[in-house]
Protein backbone atom coordinates (compact mmCIF):
# COMPACT_ATOMS: atom_id res chain seq x y z
CA UNK A 1 0.00 0.00 0.00
CA UNK A 2 1.46 3.21 -1.10
CA UNK A 3 -0.88 5.21 0.99
CA UNK A 4 1.39 4.70 4.28
CA UNK A 5 4.34 5.82 2.76
CA UNK A 6 3.10 9.30 0.98
CA UNK A 7 1.44 9.63 4.42
CA UNK A 8 4.56 9.12 6.16
CA UNK A 9 6.79 11.06 3.80
CA UNK A 10 4.63 14.30 3.23
CA UNK A 11 4.47 14.31 6.83
CA UNK A 12 7.54 14.50 7.78
CA UNK A 13 8.70 17.82 5.55
CA UNK A 14 10.30 21.13 6.93
CA UNK A 15 13.34 23.18 6.29
CA UNK A 16 15.36 24.48 9.00
CA UNK A 17 16.90 28.04 8.77
CA UNK A 18 20.65 28.04 9.90
CA UNK A 19 21.24 31.03 11.61
CA UNK A 20 24.81 31.76 11.96
CA UNK A 21 25.14 27.94 11.55
CA UNK A 22 23.07 27.32 14.59
CA UNK A 23 19.55 26.23 13.99
CA UNK A 24 17.37 27.65 16.53
CA UNK A 25 14.20 25.09 17.13
CA UNK A 26 11.06 27.11 18.33
CA UNK A 27 7.90 25.50 19.93
CA UNK A 28 6.19 27.01 17.06
CA UNK A 29 7.96 24.42 13.99
CA UNK A 30 7.03 21.53 15.78
CA UNK A 31 3.11 22.55 15.36
CA UNK A 32 2.82 18.69 13.99
CA UNK A 33 4.86 17.25 16.44
CA UNK A 34 8.28 16.98 14.41
CA UNK A 35 10.87 18.56 12.98
CA UNK A 36 12.99 17.26 10.00
CA UNK A 37 16.44 17.90 9.23
CA UNK A 38 17.56 15.86 6.41
CA UNK A 39 17.15 19.50 3.88
CA UNK A 40 18.06 21.55 6.63
CA UNK A 41 21.14 24.10 5.72
CA UNK A 42 23.51 24.42 8.47
CA UNK A 43 25.24 20.63 7.96
CA UNK A 44 28.91 20.75 7.58
CA UNK A 45 29.91 16.99 6.27
CA UNK A 46 33.57 15.34 5.82
CA UNK A 47 34.18 11.95 4.70
CA UNK A 48 36.53 9.42 6.35
CA UNK A 49 36.05 8.66 10.16
CA UNK A 50 37.61 10.23 12.78
CA UNK A 51 35.61 9.59 16.36
CA UNK A 52 37.28 12.52 17.45
CA UNK A 53 35.42 14.68 14.81
CA UNK A 54 32.31 14.54 17.33
CA UNK A 55 34.35 16.99 19.45
CA UNK A 56 32.94 20.72 19.45
CA UNK A 57 36.69 21.97 19.75
CA UNK A 58 37.94 20.61 16.62
CA UNK A 59 38.51 23.07 13.62
CA UNK A 60 36.42 23.40 10.52
CA UNK A 61 39.51 22.56 8.05
CA UNK A 62 38.78 20.16 5.77
CA UNK A 63 34.73 19.90 6.06
CA UNK A 64 32.03 21.39 3.32
CA UNK A 65 28.55 22.13 3.56
CA UNK A 66 27.16 19.43 2.62
CA UNK A 67 23.53 18.38 3.88
CA UNK A 68 22.05 14.95 3.99
CA UNK A 69 19.71 15.45 0.88
CA UNK A 70 22.56 15.82 -1.25
CA UNK A 71 24.56 13.04 -0.76
CA UNK A 72 24.66 10.44 -3.43
CA UNK A 73 26.59 7.36 -4.82
CA UNK A 74 29.11 9.46 -6.57
CA UNK A 75 30.53 10.04 -2.63
CA UNK A 76 30.58 6.33 -2.51
CA UNK A 77 34.15 4.36 -3.36
CA UNK A 78 34.82 1.77 -5.65
CA UNK A 79 33.44 -1.14 -3.15
CA UNK A 80 30.06 1.24 -3.05
CA UNK A 81 30.53 2.19 0.86
CA UNK A 82 30.20 5.75 2.01
CA UNK A 83 31.21 7.13 5.27
CA UNK A 84 31.80 10.15 6.65
CA UNK A 85 30.28 12.55 9.17
CA UNK A 86 28.22 15.22 9.30
CA UNK A 87 27.73 18.02 12.01
CA UNK A 88 24.97 20.81 13.02
CA UNK A 89 24.53 22.95 15.78
CA UNK A 90 21.70 23.23 17.03
CA UNK A 91 19.22 25.39 19.95
CA UNK A 92 16.04 25.13 21.44
CA UNK A 93 14.51 28.46 22.64
CA UNK A 94 12.59 28.74 25.97
CA UNK A 95 9.10 28.02 24.66
CA UNK A 96 9.80 24.54 24.83
CA UNK A 97 9.76 24.67 28.47
CA UNK A 98 9.02 20.95 30.24
CA UNK A 99 8.92 19.19 26.77
CA UNK A 100 10.43 16.03 26.21
CA UNK A 101 12.02 15.80 22.86
CA UNK A 102 13.26 12.28 20.85
CA UNK A 103 14.95 11.37 18.03
CA UNK A 104 13.90 9.32 15.18
CA UNK A 105 15.87 8.15 12.25
CA UNK A 106 14.32 6.55 8.82
CA UNK A 107 16.96 5.73 6.73
CA UNK A 108 18.82 2.68 6.10
CA UNK A 109 22.53 3.49 7.22
CA UNK A 110 24.17 2.70 10.08
CA UNK A 111 24.81 5.86 12.50
CA UNK A 112 26.17 6.64 15.71
CA UNK A 113 24.85 9.89 16.72
CA UNK A 114 26.72 12.36 19.52
CA UNK A 115 25.93 15.47 21.09
CA UNK A 116 28.51 17.25 22.59
CA UNK A 117 31.03 14.81 21.63
CA UNK A 118 28.86 12.01 23.92
CA UNK A 119 28.06 8.95 22.46
CA UNK A 120 23.78 8.82 22.59
CA UNK A 121 22.75 6.49 19.97
CA UNK A 122 23.87 3.95 17.88
CA UNK A 123 21.34 2.75 14.71
CA UNK A 124 22.87 -0.48 13.18
CA UNK A 125 26.38 -1.39 13.50
CA UNK A 126 28.60 1.26 11.77
CA UNK A 127 31.64 -1.14 12.15
CA UNK A 128 32.92 0.46 15.02
CA UNK A 129 35.16 -0.63 16.82
CA UNK A 130 35.69 -3.95 15.15
CA UNK A 131 32.20 -4.70 14.97
CA UNK A 132 30.94 -5.98 11.49
CA UNK A 133 28.85 -3.69 9.94
CA UNK A 134 24.82 -3.69 9.76
CA UNK A 135 22.33 -1.50 8.50
CA UNK A 136 19.65 -0.08 10.20
CA UNK A 137 16.29 -0.93 9.47
CA UNK A 138 13.57 1.31 9.95
CA UNK A 139 10.86 -0.71 9.71
CA UNK A 140 8.76 -0.87 12.82
CA UNK A 141 11.02 1.51 14.53
CA UNK A 142 9.94 4.59 16.70
CA UNK A 143 11.61 7.59 18.05
CA UNK A 144 14.04 7.20 21.00
CA UNK A 145 14.20 9.84 24.08
CA UNK A 146 17.14 12.24 23.94
CA UNK A 147 17.76 15.16 26.46
CA UNK A 148 19.57 18.03 25.94
CA UNK A 149 19.27 21.27 27.68
CA UNK A 150 16.64 24.08 26.46
CA UNK A 151 18.30 27.44 25.55
CA UNK A 152 21.61 26.09 25.05
CA UNK A 153 23.66 25.81 21.94
CA UNK A 154 24.37 22.10 21.15
CA UNK A 155 26.70 20.24 18.45
CA UNK A 156 24.95 17.29 17.06
CA UNK A 157 27.55 15.08 15.26
CA UNK A 158 26.60 12.16 13.13
CA UNK A 159 28.73 9.02 12.02
CA UNK A 160 27.18 7.92 8.76
CA UNK A 161 27.82 4.38 7.02
CA UNK A 162 25.95 3.44 3.96
CA UNK A 163 26.36 1.61 0.64
CA UNK A 164 25.29 1.47 -2.94
CA UNK A 165 22.56 -0.47 -3.71
CA UNK A 166 23.38 -3.68 -5.93
CA UNK A 167 19.72 -3.47 -7.01
CA UNK A 168 18.50 -0.63 -10.32
CA UNK A 169 18.96 2.11 -10.29
CA UNK A 170 22.02 1.74 -8.10
CA UNK A 171 22.04 4.54 -5.98
CA UNK A 172 22.76 5.03 -2.21
CA UNK A 173 20.38 2.29 -0.10
CA UNK A 174 18.56 5.77 1.70
CA UNK A 175 18.75 7.78 -1.31
CA UNK A 176 14.92 8.19 -1.37
CA UNK A 177 14.79 8.85 2.46
CA UNK A 178 17.58 11.32 2.87
CA UNK A 179 15.03 14.04 3.01
CA UNK A 180 13.81 12.29 6.68
CA UNK A 181 17.34 11.39 7.31
CA UNK A 182 16.82 12.63 11.11
CA UNK A 183 13.87 14.10 13.18
CA UNK A 184 13.49 15.31 16.65
CA UNK A 185 9.68 15.31 17.88
CA UNK A 186 7.71 15.11 20.48
CA UNK A 187 6.09 12.38 22.37
CA UNK A 188 2.87 13.26 20.68
CA UNK A 189 4.18 12.29 17.74
CA UNK A 190 4.77 8.74 18.25
CA UNK A 191 1.07 8.21 19.36
CA UNK A 192 0.33 9.60 16.01
CA UNK A 193 3.39 7.29 14.13
CA UNK A 194 1.58 4.16 15.51
CA UNK A 195 -1.96 5.18 15.10
CA UNK A 196 -1.27 5.59 11.11
CA UNK A 197 0.66 2.28 11.41
CA UNK A 198 -1.76 0.10 12.70
CA UNK A 199 -4.23 1.62 10.62
CA UNK A 200 -2.49 1.35 7.73
CA UNK A 201 -1.92 -2.21 8.54
CA UNK A 202 -5.26 -3.93 9.55
CA UNK A 203 -6.60 -1.92 6.22
CA UNK A 204 -3.42 -3.98 4.18
CA UNK A 205 -4.50 -6.96 5.59
CA UNK A 206 -8.00 -6.61 4.72
CA UNK A 207 -7.53 -5.91 1.41
CA UNK A 208 -4.59 -8.68 0.57
CA UNK A 209 -7.22 -11.43 2.35
CA UNK A 210 -10.51 -10.46 0.83
CA UNK A 211 -8.05 -10.63 -2.98
CA UNK A 212 -6.67 -14.08 -2.03
CA UNK A 213 -9.88 -15.39 -1.77
CA UNK A 214 -11.67 -14.09 -4.40
CA UNK A 215 -8.70 -15.21 -6.58
CA UNK A 216 -9.01 -18.68 -4.92
CA UNK A 217 -12.49 -19.13 -6.33
CA UNK A 218 -11.69 -17.94 -9.51
CA UNK A 219 -9.29 -20.72 -10.40
CA UNK A 220 -11.50 -23.72 -8.43
CA UNK A 221 -14.41 -22.14 -11.07
CA UNK A 222 -11.63 -21.98 -14.04
CA UNK A 223 -9.86 -25.58 -13.63
CA UNK A 224 -14.18 -26.82 -12.91
CA UNK A 225 -14.90 -25.05 -16.02
CA UNK A 226 -11.78 -25.76 -18.50
CA UNK A 227 -13.77 -24.57 -21.47
CA UNK A 228 -14.61 -20.78 -20.29
CA UNK A 229 -11.47 -19.19 -21.53
CA UNK A 230 -13.38 -15.27 -19.28
CA UNK A 231 -12.66 -17.45 -16.07
CA UNK A 232 -9.13 -18.47 -17.13
CA UNK A 233 -8.41 -14.85 -17.56
CA UNK A 234 -10.08 -13.27 -14.56
CA UNK A 235 -8.35 -15.70 -12.44
CA UNK A 236 -5.18 -14.54 -13.62
CA UNK A 237 -6.01 -10.88 -13.67
CA UNK A 238 -7.22 -11.03 -10.02
CA UNK A 239 -3.41 -12.97 -8.98
CA UNK A 240 -2.15 -10.70 -10.97
CA UNK A 241 -3.42 -7.73 -8.66
CA UNK A 242 -3.42 -9.64 -5.46
CA UNK A 243 0.32 -10.28 -5.36
CA UNK A 244 1.08 -6.35 -6.86
CA UNK A 245 -0.96 -5.36 -3.79
CA UNK A 246 0.93 -7.77 -1.67
CA UNK A 247 4.57 -6.76 -2.90
CA UNK A 248 3.80 -3.13 -1.87
CA UNK A 249 6.90 -2.84 0.35
CA UNK A 250 5.74 0.11 2.30
CA UNK A 251 3.46 -2.11 4.31
CA UNK A 252 5.57 -5.32 4.17
CA UNK A 253 7.23 -6.48 7.59
CA UNK A 254 10.63 -5.89 5.84
CA UNK A 255 13.37 -7.74 7.61
CA UNK A 256 16.58 -6.35 5.27
CA UNK A 257 17.18 -3.48 2.53
CA UNK A 258 17.44 -6.19 -0.19
CA UNK A 259 14.20 -7.76 0.67
CA UNK A 260 12.34 -4.32 0.62
CA UNK A 261 14.54 -3.69 -2.57
CA UNK A 262 13.39 -6.87 -4.23
CA UNK A 263 9.45 -6.30 -3.20
CA UNK A 264 9.85 -2.88 -4.77
CA UNK A 265 11.47 -4.49 -8.56
CA UNK A 266 8.59 -7.70 -8.15
CA UNK A 267 6.04 -4.58 -7.42
CA UNK A 268 7.04 -2.49 -10.37
CA UNK A 269 6.56 -5.53 -13.17
CA UNK A 270 3.44 -6.45 -11.54
CA UNK A 271 1.17 -2.70 -11.59
CA UNK A 272 1.43 -2.55 -15.36
CA UNK A 273 0.81 -6.16 -15.56
CA UNK A 274 -1.91 -6.02 -14.06
CA UNK A 275 -3.50 -2.61 -15.70
CA UNK A 276 -2.72 -4.92 -19.16
CA UNK A 277 -4.45 -8.08 -18.04
CA UNK A 278 -7.58 -5.83 -16.66
CA UNK A 279 -7.66 -3.90 -20.15
CA UNK A 280 -7.47 -7.71 -22.09
CA UNK A 281 -10.26 -8.83 -19.58
CA UNK A 282 -12.67 -5.43 -20.30
CA UNK A 283 -12.02 -6.16 -24.02
CA UNK A 284 -12.40 -9.72 -24.02
CA UNK A 285 -16.11 -9.80 -21.89
CA UNK A 286 -17.37 -6.23 -23.59
CA UNK A 287 -16.24 -8.38 -26.91
CA UNK A 288 -13.93 -6.42 -28.68
CA UNK A 289 -10.96 -7.01 -31.22
CA UNK A 290 -7.39 -6.34 -30.33
CA UNK A 291 -5.92 -3.96 -32.95
CA UNK A 292 -2.80 -2.63 -33.57
CA UNK A 293 -3.33 0.20 -31.68
CA UNK A 294 -4.22 -1.70 -28.58
CA UNK A 295 -1.53 -3.99 -28.95
CA UNK A 296 0.76 -0.86 -29.53
CA UNK A 297 -0.68 0.44 -26.43
CA UNK A 298 -0.54 -2.32 -24.08
CA UNK A 299 3.46 -2.74 -25.23
CA UNK A 300 3.76 0.50 -23.87
CA UNK A 301 2.57 0.10 -20.67
CA UNK A 302 4.59 -3.01 -20.25
CA UNK A 303 7.99 -1.66 -21.39
CA UNK A 304 7.42 1.80 -18.90
CA UNK A 305 7.04 -1.06 -16.54
CA UNK A 306 10.59 -2.35 -17.14
CA UNK A 307 12.02 1.19 -17.41
CA UNK A 308 10.73 2.22 -13.50
CA UNK A 309 12.24 -0.53 -12.35
CA UNK A 310 15.34 1.51 -13.41
CA UNK A 311 14.16 4.80 -12.96
CA UNK A 312 12.09 4.67 -9.79
CA UNK A 313 10.35 7.97 -11.54
CA UNK A 314 6.88 8.86 -10.39
CA UNK A 315 6.66 10.85 -13.65
CA UNK A 316 6.58 6.69 -15.23
CA UNK A 317 3.93 5.87 -12.96
CA UNK A 318 2.19 8.43 -13.98
CA UNK A 319 2.18 8.23 -17.41
CA UNK A 320 1.63 4.31 -17.05
CA UNK A 321 -1.56 5.02 -15.00
CA UNK A 322 -2.62 7.93 -17.38
CA UNK A 323 -2.33 5.92 -20.43
CA UNK A 324 -4.64 2.72 -18.62
CA UNK A 325 -7.22 5.18 -17.68
CA UNK A 326 -7.45 6.39 -20.93
CA UNK A 327 -7.90 3.05 -22.42
CA UNK A 328 -10.66 2.14 -19.76
CA UNK A 329 -12.62 4.83 -20.63
CA UNK A 330 -12.38 4.61 -24.07
CA UNK A 331 -13.74 0.92 -24.32
CA UNK A 332 -16.44 2.11 -21.82
CA UNK A 333 -17.48 5.09 -23.96
CA UNK A 334 -16.99 2.56 -27.59
CA UNK A 335 -18.69 -0.18 -25.39
CA UNK A 336 -22.02 1.83 -23.43
CA UNK A 337 -24.41 0.80 -26.12
CA UNK A 338 -23.93 -2.48 -26.32
CA UNK A 339 -23.51 -3.33 -22.71
CA UNK A 340 -25.88 -6.12 -21.58
CA UNK A 341 -26.88 -7.76 -18.96
CA UNK A 342 -23.84 -9.21 -16.40
CA UNK A 343 -21.50 -6.79 -18.54
CA UNK A 344 -22.87 -3.66 -16.57
CA UNK A 345 -21.26 -5.50 -13.18
CA UNK A 346 -17.98 -5.35 -14.98
CA UNK A 347 -18.94 -1.78 -16.48
CA UNK A 348 -20.19 -0.67 -12.71
CA UNK A 349 -16.55 -2.06 -11.00
CA UNK A 350 -14.76 -0.16 -13.36
CA UNK A 351 -16.37 2.94 -12.99
CA UNK A 352 -16.28 2.39 -9.30
CA UNK A 353 -12.45 1.73 -9.33
CA UNK A 354 -11.32 4.84 -11.36
CA UNK A 355 -13.42 7.14 -9.33
CA UNK A 356 -11.95 6.15 -5.62
CA UNK A 357 -8.07 6.35 -7.24
CA UNK A 358 -8.82 9.94 -8.53
CA UNK A 359 -10.23 10.65 -4.99
CA UNK A 360 -7.58 9.16 -3.59
CA UNK A 361 -4.66 10.95 -5.77
CA UNK A 362 -6.69 14.25 -4.88
CA UNK A 363 -6.29 13.16 -1.13
CA UNK A 364 -2.87 12.24 -1.37
CA UNK A 365 -1.60 15.95 -2.80
CA UNK A 366 -4.16 17.91 -1.02
CA UNK A 367 -3.65 17.86 2.65
CA UNK A 368 -2.63 14.08 3.33
CA UNK A 369 -1.96 14.00 7.12
CA UNK A 370 -5.62 15.10 7.38
CA UNK A 371 -7.26 13.01 4.74
CA UNK A 372 -5.36 9.93 5.93
CA UNK A 373 -7.64 7.50 7.32
CA UNK A 374 -10.16 8.66 4.32
CA UNK A 375 -7.37 7.78 2.34
CA UNK A 376 -7.30 4.20 3.69
CA UNK A 377 -11.09 4.03 3.10
CA UNK A 378 -10.24 5.16 -0.54
CA UNK A 379 -7.37 2.71 -1.02
CA UNK A 380 -9.91 -0.26 0.30
CA UNK A 381 -12.41 0.98 -2.24
CA UNK A 382 -10.27 0.99 -5.32
CA UNK A 383 -8.67 -2.54 -4.56
CA UNK A 384 -11.73 -4.19 -3.98
CA UNK A 385 -14.24 -2.67 -6.21
CA UNK A 386 -12.97 -4.52 -9.57
CA UNK A 387 -12.42 -7.45 -8.22
CA UNK A 388 -15.63 -7.58 -6.02
CA UNK A 389 -17.66 -6.58 -10.05
CA UNK A 390 -15.50 -9.50 -11.21
CA UNK A 391 -17.62 -11.99 -8.86
CA UNK A 392 -21.10 -10.47 -9.50
CA UNK A 393 -20.13 -10.65 -12.94
CA UNK A 394 -19.17 -14.99 -12.76
CA UNK A 395 -22.18 -14.97 -10.74
CA UNK A 396 -24.71 -13.37 -13.29
CA UNK A 397 -22.58 -15.26 -15.96
CA UNK A 398 -22.32 -18.90 -14.82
Amino acid sequence: MKYIKIYLLLLLSFHGKAQDTTIIFTRAMMNQGYIALGDTDGWIFRQGNDTSWANSSIENKGWQKLKPTEFTEKLADKNGKFEGWLRLKIKTDTSFRNDSLEMFFFTWAATDVYIDGKLMYSFGNSGANGNPFEEYNPTDKFPVPISIEKGKEHLLAIHVVEFRSSFPPFRLKSSDRLKYFILFTLPEFKKEYLKAYVSSQSFWTLVVTINIILSLLFWVLAIQNRGEKNLRLIALTTTLFTLAIYCDQSNQPVVSYNFFALLHLIWALLVPASFIFALLLMIRIFKHKINTVLKISLGVIGLCGIAQTFLLSPIVLVFIAALTLFLFIYYIIVSWKTLRGAQWAVLVGLLSAMTFGLALATTALVAPEANYHLGLWLFTALCLSFPLSLLVYVAMRF
